[in-house]
């Protein structure tokens, strides 16, 4: 197989293009289902402005992580795990504040499939190219 003597730097790029692609994919079919506004990744969602300085906060907080992690050679495990705590924390915060301040009452949902897909598309993902760091017994 091309992925298991690939270096691994073309293993988390084809890993990381497969986790956005399918997460965007399955959270466009949601957004549909749900009659919500379809929201990109870049687009403005915060709800009001207690919850933008929430995200900032936690956003360079993560990309602080991020960076240690980097210049301290820990391992991909370590980093999939911190991420996966981000992701928790994040989406939460978002669905609490849309749950609470959001015009429209299915927004909340729609954020949490998304995470849901999120985290499915993570561990997909990360059993096909990564396969040492998942294991099911």
């Amino acid at each position: 197989m091309f992925l298991s003597s690939a270096s691994i730097g073309v293993k988390v790029t084809v890993w990381l293009i497969g986790v956005l692609g399918l997460t965007t994919i399955l959270t466009l079919r949601m957004s549909k289902l749900l009659n919500v506004d379809k929201k990109m990744w870049g687009r403005e969602r915060h709800v009001n402005r207690t919850h933008k300085m929430v995200e900032l906060v936690m956003n360079i907080g993560f990309a602080i992580t991020t960076f240690l992690m980097t210049m301290n050679n820990v391992e991909f495990i370590v980093f999939l795990n911190v991420s996966i705590v981000y992701f928790i924390m994040f989406f939460g915060i978002r669905a609490i504040f849309e749950k609470k301040y959001a015009e429209n009452p299915k927004d909340f949902k729609y954020t949490l499939s998304e995470f849901f897909f999120l985290m499915s598309s993570f561990y997909i993902m990360t059993y096909l190219i990564f396969p040492e760091y998942i294991k099911f017994t």
